[in-house]
């Protein structure tokens, strides 16, 4: 096939591509920032560790550009990867965008929705890391203005699921 560059959605999958064409990675973390943060990576052993620091630095340089979802994660691959800043990109993922709403202009914003149903999509395996618990506070906000909104929950259940009208849980699909 004839392309431009390589795009990959985490550092994963160039480790090993050998390529002449440029390499671009975007990542919502490095390695080194998930352990001891997230729960799959406490568990590792510090040769597990050295080894999983290892691949990451050896697919972070061979690629062109690094993007990352934000400055923190941006900053791990600068100070615990040495690379330099210009071969990196902060473009936030959709949940980290910057919005300044507040409770009256999601009031307004409700009054000019087109239909009278909002259907709202949460897919997460990991519940709580991925702000699950957050979530359910802010529908329960949204159904007290218009009970038009439903929320599908796919990929996970909180531990203590309480009945949420407006809300349904399929768990992890296949």
């Amino acid at each position: 096939l004839d392309y431009d560059i390589i795009f990959a959605p985490g550092s994963t999958y160039i480790t090993f591509l050998k390529s002449d064409k440029p390499i671009v990675v975007w990542a919502d973390a490095t390695y080194i920032s998930m352990v001891g943060f997230h729960f799959q990576y406490n568990k590792l052993n510090n040769r597990q560790i050295k080894y999983g620091d290892y691949l990451e630095q050896v697919a972070f340089d061979k690629c062109s550009k690094l993007i990352f979802s934000t400055n923190r994660v941006a900053e791990s691959a600068q100070n615990d990867y040495k690379i330099s800043q210009e071969k990196i990109e902060v473009i936030p993922f959709g949940a980290n965008l910057i919005h300044n709403h507040n409770r009256e202009s999601i009031v307004e914003l409700n009054k000019l929705k087109s239909t009278s149903k909002v259907k709202l999509l949460f897919i997460g395996v990991y519940w709580y890391n991925k702000g699950g618990d957050i979530l359910l506070e802010i529908f329960d906000e949204l159904r007290k203005m218009d009970s038009g909104y439903e929320l599908e929950v796919v990929g996970s259940t909180p531990k203590e699921k309480k009945e949420i009208s407006g809300v349904n849980f399929y768990g992890f699909l296949d």
